[in-house]
């Protein structure tokens, strides 16, 4: 056995903190050992006066010779290791591979594809994307299950009255199959939503959740606490008339990973609204498609970390150029594309996220502080402007004199 093959791998897929969310190859254990030998060599030459003599006839000083320090620890390469595996460039063009596995699905149900905000939005090109929805992880998180009264995400069952049925698209980072958002917060709120269009015609309230993600001691929890989220629901009075005498089937979650067979195509027939929701990223080493040797599961997550300030729209209308653009150019290039991305008129149309229309309300919205709906040349359509910059800033208002909704 190699001397490499014994060595255990640091950390492990799942762990986080301070330990190291990789393997090492074979390729990285040889380079490191080989700097290690490097740096013992240089300090038995160091330690040989005759020796250092004769390498200061060819070199202007052996001190010179830049080696690694002898407190050089496997961590510490592994961590530079990682952050480079975690490129943009590893990132734009993981993306665009699950994007391709999403289309797949979108063919497969014939159903418009919804992006799970902010992450979804990055697998979907502008074109082929009906719209947005806001389910949080954290609603589905284990022992805080909730169904949110802030992100109702009514706008959901208007594409769903539409097209009988949709698919909701979010990703993950390594370490599970699955976001939260879409095995337990999307489950919930179908089953509350059911019970509020459907009441008494829609006999059982119950909820569906994946098999293999969550357990049936969570699924029973969750299933305990329904009637209290259907109760709280229920005291927000919301206009619903339109939408009970439209959908008359109850909501059916099914979910699909890139790693399982996806169902047979859903008929108009069937006795429920099939709500699709699909993971488009999987962990690379159970990956079906041949991903790139550079895979990064869930890469679009976090974006702001990463992005440099580049959003969907403005990924898949230069993809091309950015795919194939080097790690060093990138920065430099997204940043020119920001600069000369000049929007459309008027303050929805443009290549930056618009603002976004928040149901059930007429003339409240929400958008991105670089939206074009918020510049100076639009902003006179909006009756108050509230801005916040970041979680520990205050909130600007503005108000404007209009008296017109936007």
């Amino acid at each position: 056995m190699s001397k490499y093959e014994a060595v255990p791998p640091v950390g492990g897929a799942t762990r986080r903190g301070s330990y190291v969310n990789a393997t090492l190859r074979l390729a990285d254990l040889c380079i490191l050992d080989a700097l290690i030998n490097m740096r013992r060599f240089h300090d038995r030459l160091m330690n040989n006066e005759n020796l250092v003599a004769a390498a200061n006839t060819y070199l202007t000083s052996i001190s010179s010779l830049l080696l690694p320090t002898a407190s050089l620890n496997i961590s510490s390469v592994v961590s530079s290791l990682n952050r480079n595996s975690l490129s943009i460039s590893n990132r734009l063009s993981s993306i665009y591979h699950d994007s391709l596995f999403v289309r797949q699905i979108a063919e497969r149900y014939q159903l418009p594809l919804v992006a799970n905000e902010r992450c979804g939005s990055w697998y979907i090109p502008p074109d082929i994307k009906a719209g947005s929805a806001y389910f949080k992880s954290t609603d589905g998180h284990q022992g805080q299950w909730a169904f949110s009264t802030r992100r109702l995400n009514l706008q959901v069952l208007d594409i769903v009255e539409k097209h009988g049925g949709c698919i909701i698209v979010d990703s993950t980072r390594r370490g599970k199959s699955m976001p939260d958002a879409l095995s337990k917060t999307v489950p919930i709120w179908c089953a509350v939503m059911n019970s509020l269009l459907l009441g008494e015609v829609y006999e059982s309230t119950g909820i569906y959740t994946p098999e293999d993600v969550v357990s049936p001691s969570e699924h029973s929890q969750i299933q305990a606490r329904l009637d209290t989220f259907v109760e709280e629901a229920k005291r927000l009075h919301l206009n619903l008339q339109a939408r009970t005498q439209a959908l008359q089937k109850p909501l059916r979650p099914i979910f699909t990973i890139p790693t399982s067979n996806p169902s047979s195509p859903i008929s108009r027939g069937a006795p429920y609204y099939p709500i699709i929701c699909l993971t488009a990223s999987s962990p690379a080493s159970r990956f079906p498609r041949n991903p790139p040797p550079t895979y990064i599961q869930g890469a679009a997550d976090d974006s702001e970390s990463w992005s440099h300030g580049l959003t969907p729209p403005l990924f898949w209308a230069h993809q091309n150029q950015l795919l194939s653009t080097s790690e060093d150019d990138l920065p430099r290039l997204i940043q020119s594309l920001l600069l000369t991305a000049a929007p459309s008129p008027g303050p929805f149309r443009s290549t930056i996220p618009p603002a976004t229309l928040i149901q059930p309300t007429q003339s409240l919205y929400i958008a991105p502080l670089s939206s074009a709906a918020l510049n100076t040349t639009t902003s006179s359509s909006w009756d108050a402007i509230i801005k916040k910059n970041s979680k520990n800033s205050k909130k600007n208002h503005h108000h404007n004199n209009n008296n017109h909704p936007p």
